[in-house]
């Protein structure tokens, strides 16, 4: 019969997690392993910084991890970028991940290998870049290019919930519009209220909001390079991502 820990003798006493009394010999005991899986939940600032001949990604999640604690993270790469940098980073209540090593697999999934467990809130940030080659970005043709924003994210299975803000910044010489936003629709970016721990840069600048709610995501836009200054402006929107069930 199982008794409470308490009542064990003083030199039996430690990290139990269960004490059982036996009255006759032979005994037998069986018992239910199951493994405990972790609840993960993801909000992520995703920055994407458009030039002229570089379009650079920058992730910044905040992982809520509950009930076990991880050893790896993995982010799905979208296709065409480069990993530059892979750091852990923290704030008011957020612990940073401390990242041991990481690389991409075939699939093009970046696993990030951790020192230490990561559990509770914890931050991960992910920069990511690849070179542009449009001509009418380099010189005021008049023509548009259109430019696809590849999102990441973690894979489907590994995260229940998945969300978070997304800011585009340009200079002010690149007109930037929306030309595909499947999945999305309008919202104004006036109803999201901290969006960024940075300032919105330029008075000149406007923004555009979409929640997104959908597993793959892909923003497409067109951009036109006029002659000018080169104040930073940027659009805006936010998006939700959830796993199948949830």
């Amino acid at each position: 019969m199982q008794i409470d820990l308490g009542e064990l003798p003083e030199t039996l006493r430690g990290d139990w997690v269960f004490a059982y009394r036996y009255s006759v010999l032979p005994y037998e005991l069986t018992l239910d392993v199951e493994k405990i899986e972790p609840r993960v939940l993801v909000d992520t600032l995703a920055e994407a910084f458009l030039e002229a001949q570089e379009l650079r990604l920058v992730f910044q999640s905040v992982y809520r991890i509950e009930r076990a604690g991880i050893f790896r993270m993995e982010w799905a790469l979208p296709a065409g970028y480069q990993v530059r940098r892979v750091w852990g980073f923290g704030g008011d209540g957020i612990v940073p991940v401390q990242v041991d090593s990481h690389h991409v697999t075939g699939d093009g999934v970046l696993v990030v290998n951790l020192s230490n467990r990561a559990l509770g809130a914890v931050g991960l940030a992910i920069e990511l870049a690849k070179d542009l080659a449009e001509p009418d970005l380099l010189q005021p043709t008049g023509n548009d290019a259109a430019v696809a924003i590849g999102f990441g994210r973690p894979p489907a299975e590994s995260v229940e919930r998945f969300g978070g803000r997304f800011i585009l910044y340009a200079p002010e010489n690149l007109r930037v519009n929306p030309s595909r936003t499947d999945g999305l629709r309008p919202k104004s970016p006036f109803q999201e209220a901290r969006l960024s721990s940075r300032d919105f840069v330029g008075a000149g600048g406007s923004g555009r909001c979409w929640p997104f709610r959908s597993r793959k995501t892909l923003w497409n836009w067109s951009s036109r390079r006029s002659a000018g200054s080169r104040t930073r402006r940027c659009g805006r929107c936010s998006f939700r991502g959830l796993s199948p069930g949830w």
